[in-house]
């Protein structure tokens, strides 16, 4: 049985991009949009709106917010191919928000991964290059072979390395306890910007 979606905030407007496609337009008000960005769960380039979307439901969706339309389709295209391999949330449709009297920010649409910060034996959040054991091993390696070749590439090199030392698998990138969580039972990634992919940065 579906649960029904009653999200805080709906699209004023969808239309159509040249190359990105359909994307669903939300309007702000700048105390609203202010309010939402100091209260809610945020990385280094995004933050969340949970738009009372509900973890492992395929038809919730929470609006995952970036700075500029680049960044934000970079972080789609690769979230949505690590979805394919159930090493991801999936994903909807690119947002273009529009703040009243404040710059566009750009964004998409996520379904929602649980216990996010809370997977047991994860490595020190914080640490660029993390020790996995036993299936984190596969996880890491799994996530590391997802193929992102042909996506927005907005900063350097667009890939991931794993290194394999003494038993336990190393992946370079923003991949540490704090982007890992469960989507319907399965182990996955939630942060798919520049530094979950830039080799570069960690070098």
């Amino acid at each position: 049985m579906k649960t029904a979606f009653k999200p805080r905030f709906v699209p004023s407007r969808t239309f159509t991009h040249d190359i990105v496609g359909r994307i669903d337009e939300y309007h702000f008000t700048r105390k609203t949009w202010y309010s939402l960005e100091c209260n809610g769960e945020s990385g280094i380039q995004s933050f969340f709106i949970p738009n009372n979307a509900k973890p492992h439901h395929r038809n919730h969706y929470e609006l995952k917010v970036y700075g500029t339309l680049t960044e934000a389709v970079a972080a789609w295209q690769r979230q949505a191919l690590a979805a394919q391999q159930h090493l991801a949330p999936p994903v909807r449709r690119i947002c273009k928000f529009v703040i009243k009297g404040d710059r566009v920010r750009w964004g998409y649409q996520s379904c929602v991964a649980s216990h996010v910060g809370g997977v047991m034996g994860w490595g020190k959040v914080g640490s660029w290059s993390t020790p996995w054991r036993n299936s984190q091993d596969l996880f890491a390696e799994a996530l590391a072979a997802v193929d992102i070749s042909g996506t927005i590439n907005e900063h350097y090199d667009i890939r991931r390395a794993v290194r394999v030392e003494r038993g336990h698998a190393y992946i370079y990138g923003d991949l540490h306890r704090g982007n890992v969580g469960f989507f319907q039972h399965r182990l996955v990634c939630i942060d798919f910007g520049t530094q979950s992919v830039d080799f570069n940065d960690f070098a």
